[in-house]
């Protein structure tokens, strides 16, 4: 099967970030035996810049072949919020030009799809839809923003008219389903959600003390930790606030923003690249995340995968990964709830023990393989297995 992927957002060499997780699935595709171009359009004038965004083409590296291509378009940008505009709305100008290049770029490259997957709402899932109907082929788009974020430029008014194009949407949470068939109107037969996936080649427990030896942790030390932009909703800056007058412990925060944890036990504040997460999250005794909204949080399957408990939110969205097995859930905005669950966990060695064995036997529930081959069941039978 030819896949086309097509990415608004996608990692360059030596920068694995955003796009990270569509390189995971790309890769995945290929492993199984199938040929894939990702598609991620560069705006001009920065495409120019082909040592920064090269086209590429792994050949046997993955078991296959994956060519990675970076066309050229031109943005009007799309952060001016003007969807009443309609036509003259810069977001959908660029739009436009967005897919016209994945359509220029696939036909250059002779790759003649049979299913088009795009990644987040717009421009990827949105481009998808187009260049499935250029080409005749079903698209799937993968949705993971928690509040539809991409939309905001175009309006719900369009999204609502344009997202019923789509073959399937593929949201990574239930409530993510809830919400595109609520907001937008998207038939629930078209809706299948899909959990976030992890390499457990590459996620899985390290030497706790070796890997605490970068991070200059006290060896007596109990570490808490988290993973994510320093935002107000995702709470890390409440964990530092939890985690400031209990003794012995330490905290080591993985991200950057504007509302970082501020705590004089804290030993680690910044960013820490894709590649080097497996040792941080083995450097943790606890991971806290008391995030207020997500789609399907990928720094809470890594940590399980890891063989570390997790405290993080009582709400729904948390509750496609989370369980009594492996987790400690709580109010994410009661500071004094988030204490007091790392001091059990600080405390109870058997808990700990149990939800720590938990976590790692939770995780494989969310191997990426898994999630790559019922996503090619979905693109060849047009239905998601259980």
């Amino acid at each position: 099967m030819k896949i086309a992927i097509i990415a608004h957002s996608y990692p360059c060499p030596g920068t694995p970030t955003a796009g990270t997780f569509v390189q995971v699935i790309a890769r995945g595709f290929v492993k199984a035996g199938h040929d894939v171009v990702v598609v991620a359009p560069v705006p001009w004038p920065r495409s120019l810049r082909r040592t920064v965004f090269p086209n590429r083409r792994w050949d046997d590296a993955f078991g296959g072949s994956l060519l990675e291509l970076r066309p050229s378009y031109v943005s009007f940008s799309g952060r001016l919020q003007v969807p009443k505009l309609g036509v003259l709305n810069p977001a959908r100008w660029s739009f436009r030009n967005f897919y016209k290049s994945v359509i220029c770029s696939l036909k250059k490259n002779s790759f003649y799809p049979d299913v088009v997957y795009g990644h987040f709402l717009y421009f990827g899932g949105g481009a998808a839809i187009e260049v499935g109907r250029y080409f005749n082929v079903p698209s799937y788009i993968g949705v993971g923003e928690g509040e539809f974020w991409s939309v905001k430029p175009f309006g719900n008014a369009f999204a609502k008219k344009h997202l019923q194009s789509a073959t399937k949407l593929i949201p990574n949470a239930r409530h993510l389903a809830e919400s595109l068939h609520r907001e937008f109107g998207i038939p629930l037969e078209k809706l299948n959600s899909l959990p976030n996936g992890v390499d457990l080649s590459i996620f899985y427990p390290r030497n706790k003390e070796e890997c605490r030896k970068y991070y200059s942790i006290p060896e007596d030390a109990f570490v808490v930790g988290s993973v994510g932009n320093y935002t107000y909703k995702k709470g890390i800056c409440r964990v530092g606030e939890a985690i400031c007058d209990i003794p012995g412990v330490v905290g080591i925060f993985a991200g950057s923003g504007y509302a970082p944890p501020v705590a004089p036990n804290v030993v680690y504040s910044g960013r820490v690249p894709h590649d080097k997460l497996p040792e941080f999250y083995s450097a943790c005794d606890v991971f806290v995340l008391p995030t207020l909204i997500e789609g399907c949080c990928n720094a809470i399957i890594e940590a399980m995968a890891c063989g570390v408990p997790v405290i993080s939110s009582n709400t729904k969205y948390t509750s496609d990964l989370l369980d009594d097995g492996c987790s400690l859930r709580v109010d994410p905005l009661a500071v004094e709830e988030i204490k007091n669950a790392i001091r059990n966990l600080k405390e109870d060695k058997d808990l700990y023990l149990f939800l720590s064995n938990g976590a790692i036997e939770r995780a494989k529930n969310f191997a990426i393989e898994n999630r790559i081959n019922r996503l090619i069941e979905y693109f060849q039978t047009g239905t998601l297995s259980k």
